[in-house]
C-alpha cells in the first residue's frame, strides 16, 4: 500500500478484502416465499434447473425476456401478461420487469419483491424508473459517455444477512439482449453471498456493478465494493475500504469487431464537486510482472480456472501499470498500458482507502477511459473513449 502521511489506524481487514475476491459459500434461497410468488398471477415463471446447463439456461432466459420487450402490435395498449417475469437463476428467484410497460400502479407490486431481497431488474426504455420504487443505499449520480444511455438497472436490497445493497447499471447506445446477459451474470455472482459482522471488523456497505457497452470497440465492466471498517481508534473520521474490479473485453475478444485495447485508465477524485472524502491509502498498480493485475498465482489456483492459473497456456496482454495518484488532490489514478496482445481480455483490481468526517456518508467521483486500436504497422486506427462509467458515487444514509 502507499499510505498517506496521515496514518491509517483502522482495524485490519480480513484476507477476503485484501486484494482478492471473496468466494462466499452458497446458502439456500430465502428471498421469495411461495406465497409471494403465488401473488403474481398471470406472470411468466421459468427456471434454469437441469437438464439445461448454465450456458443453455442463460440463452433461454435472455431469449424469453427479450421477446417480452417487443409485444405484438395488436397487443399494444393492453395489459401484457409478460410485464413481470419471475426467473429462477441458480436457485435464486429473480424478477425481470419490462420497464417499457411500467406504470405507477405497478410500484406496489415491485416494491413487494424488492422488500423481500429478491433481485429485481428493469430493462428496456427508462429502466431508471426502478428508482421511483426503491432508491438503493449505494448509487452513482451522473451519465456515461455521449450517445450512451441506461438500458438495464437492477437492485438487490439489503435483507437478512445482507447488510448492503447490490446494484447493476448497464449502459449502451441502445438496448440489446446483451444487457440481459449481464443481468443474469450479476445475479449468479451475487448468489449465496453473506456479509461481515461487527465482530469481523468490517461491514459491507454495498456493491455497484457498471457495464459500458461501447460498440464496436469493446465492453468495460466495473464492480465497486464499498466496505466500512469498524474498530478504528479515530473519533474524527470514519474509514472505508474500496475495491474496484475492472474488465475490458475488446471487440476482437468478443468477436464483434477487429478492435483491440491499448490502455485502460481509472480515476477516483475525492475533491470533485459534491465529493467529501480524503484519500488515505491505496495499492499501487502492478508493474507488469505476470500474472497481470493484482491477482496472485495462489488466487488463480484456488479459483480453479486453468486459464487464470496457467496464463502461459494462452495469449494475454503484457501490461505496464502507471501510478498517477496525488494525495494533495485526493486523487487515485492508475493507467494500464498494453504492449502485448491487444485483442486479449484484461482484468485488474484497484484498491484504495478513504476517510470521511465521522457520521457522514462518503461521496466520490470516479470514471474510466479506454484507448482502442485496430490495424497494424503504419495503418493503425485509434479511438479514445470519452470518460465512461463516470459519476458521483453516493451512499444514502
Amino acid at each position: 500500500m502507499n499510505p498517506r502521511p496521515t496514518a491509517y489506524k483502522a482495524a485490519a481487514l480480513p484476507l477476503s478484502y485484501q486484494g482478492t475476491h471473496h468466494v462466499k459459500p452458497e446458502t439456500p434461497n430465502k428471498f421469495l416465499s411461495s406465497a409471494v410468488i403465488g401473488e403474481v398471477r398471470g406472470r411468466s415463471r421459468v427456471t434454469t434447473k437441469h437438464p439445461m446447463n448454465k450456458l443453455t439456461g442463460r440463452i433461454f432466459i435472455v431469449l424469453l425476456l427479450a421477446a417480452t420487450l417487443y409485444p405484438p402490435t395488436a397487443a399494444r395498449g393492453q395489459p401484457p401478461e409478460s410485464m413481470v417475469n419471475v426467473v429462477e437463476i441458480g436457485g435464486v428467484e429473480t424478477v425481470f420487469f419490462n420497464s417499457s410497460l411500467y406504470s405507477p400502479e405497478a410500484a406496489e407490486e415491485i416494491r413487494t419483491f424488492v422488500d423481500t431481497g429478491a433481485p429485481v431488474v428493469f430493462y428496456g426504455d427508462q429502466p431508471e424508473q426502478l428508482l421511483d420504487v426503491y432508491m438503493p443505499r449505494i448509487y452513482v449520480e451522473g451519465a456515461s459517455s455521449e450517445g450512451s444511455r441506461l438500458v438495464a438497472l437492477g437492485v438487490i436490497a439489503a435483507s437478512g444477512n445482507r447488510s448492503g445493497d447490490s446494484v447493476l447499471r448497464v449502459m449502451g447506445r441502445m438496448f440489446t439482449e446483451d444487457a440481459l446477459e449481464h443481468a443474469v451474470g450479476w445475479v449468479e455472482d451475487r448468489r449465496g453471498e453473506t456479509e461481515g459482522s461487527p465482530s469481523d471488523g468490517y461491514r459491507r456497505v454495498g456493491m455497484l456493478r457498471e457495464v459500458e457497452r461501447h460498440e464496436p470497440y469493446g465492453v468495460v465492466e466495473s464492480t465497486v465494493e464499498l466496505v466500512r471498517v469498524l474498530g478504528d481508534d479515530s473519533e474524527t473520521y470514519d474509514w472505508y475500504d474500496v475495491t474496484v474490479t475492472q474488465t475490458v473485453s475488446p471487440g476482437r475478444h468478443t468477436g464483434d469487431s477487429g478492435w483491440g485495447w491499448s490502455w485502460l485508465e481509472y480515476r477516483m477524485n475525492g475533491s470533485a464537486d459534491g465529493a467529501n472524502v480524503y484519500l488515505s491509502d491505496y495499492d499501487a498498480p502492478p508493474l507488469g510482472e505476470p500474472p497481470v493485475g493484482l491477482f496472485s498465482f495462489l488466487w488463480r489456483i484456488m479459483t480453479f480456472r486453468w486459464d487464470e492459473a496457467f496464463p502461459w497456456l494462452r495469449e494475454e496482454p503484457v501490461v505496464q501499470g502507471l501510478d498517477m495518484s496525488d494525495f494533495s488532490r485526493e486523487l487515485f489514478m492508475a493507467r494500464y498500458e498494453n504492449s502485448g496482445d491487444a485483442g486479449a481480455q484484461f482484468t485488474v483490481r484497484h484498491r484504495y482507502v478513504l476517510r470521511v468526517e465521522e457520521g457522514r456518508a462518503p461521496m466520490f467521483w470516479h470514471q474510466t477511459q479506454v484507448k482502442y486500436v485496430k490495424g497494424a504497422a503504419f495503418n493503425v486506427e485509434r479511438h479514445i473513449t470519452p470518460p465512461i462509467l463516470e459519476g458521483l458515487v453516493t451512499v444514502n444514509p
